[in-house]
């Protein structure tokens, strides 16, 4: 589990950024009702009160995304929260980049995997050089202390 808890955390923390850009505008159901995903397969989305949304994903492993400066609902106090939108994310891939980059929240980046030099997006190599981005440790050897420094939430 341990091994694998920076990759659920990058995946995790790039679907919350898919789901909620945006969303600042949108009214989201209150009766608590699942998403009818098209396309994607092995997670399950549900509508909450407050605009909040529970994630499922394939293994049964729940939490919730929660508007910043809101209250979880009732009812779902022993799930962990993210709250939204994201502030602070740690890539595990230069892939996950790639995929964020067209969604113009490379600034939410404040830490990666990959050292400087494998970077090909000039925007997080910038990043890094001006140290608004951190390297914190080979995905194979996470350091977790960077993990903890860099993401905490509020």
């Amino acid at each position: 589990m341990r091994k694998n808890f920076p990759m659920l955390l990058a995946l995790v923390l790039a679907l919350v950024v898919l789901v909620t850009i945006g969303c600042a505008k949108k009214e989201a159901s209150s009766s608590g009702e699942k998403v009818a995903l098209q396309y994607a397969t092995g997670f399950s989305l549900e509508n909450l009160p407050g605009g909040c949304k529970k994630v499922v994903d394939g293994e049964g492993r729940a939490l919730l995304l929660v508007p910043r400066g809101a209250t979880p609902p009732a009812g779902f106090s022993g799930l962990p929260v993210i709250y939204t939108p994201v502030e602070r994310v740690i890539l595990d891939s230069t892939t996950q980049a790639a995929l964020l980059r067209p969604l113009g929240v490379l600034d939410k980046v404040v830490g990666v995997t990959s050292d400087k030099g494998d970077w090909h997006i000039e925007e997080v190599r910038k990043a890094m050089e001006e140290g608004r981005v951190h390297f914190v440790g080979k995905i194979s050897a996470p350091d977790y202390h960077y993990y903890v420094k860099w993401l905490t939430l509020y």
